[in-house]
């Protein structure tokens, strides 16, 4: 069997698995494996796939769509940090100088949820200079 050598690749973007409906395809070329698309106009709390099309030089092609993509360009709320172990034993001072204990609640993001808590110890607010961060998954 003979094989078209080229393949030429063309991506679109859409709400459902291979729509085009907020970007028809367009041609990427041939020797390509990535690509940023820009002047989309994607929709807060919008759903959507990125298809890619390759074509062979037969003219036969073959489709692949993304997982769902959820538009959030928005910042978790904040909760409130506790030096100690609750809100209610939550300490100004410590004698201990090996180890640390932080309580924490009310953070949450009602639009895609929290994937990743992390937990750092530094000398001035956000910083992680004396512990670079602990916590449940990758940021």
């Amino acid at each position: 069997l003979f094989q078209s050598p080229d393949v030429r690749y063309e991506v679109a973007v859409g709400t459902s698995p291979l729509g085009q409906q907020e970007r028809d395809y367009t041609d990427l070329g041939t020797d390509v494996s990535s690509v940023t698309l820009d002047d989309l106009t994607l929709a807060v709390g919008g759903v959507y796939y990125v298809t890619v099309r390759a074509i062979n030089d037969a003219g036969l092609a073959t489709y692949g769509s993304s997982p769902p993509v959820f538009v959030d360009p928005f910042d978790p709320d904040a909760g409130r940090v506790y030096d100690g172990t609750s809100s209610a034993t939550a300490a100004r001072f410590t004698s201990t100088m090996d180890e640390a204990a932080c309580a924490w609640e009310g953070f949450q993001d009602l639009q895609s949820s929290l994937a990743v808590t992390r937990v750092g110890l530094g000398t001035a607010a956000g910083a992680t200079d004396i512990s670079g961060g602990f916590g449940d998954g990758e940021p």
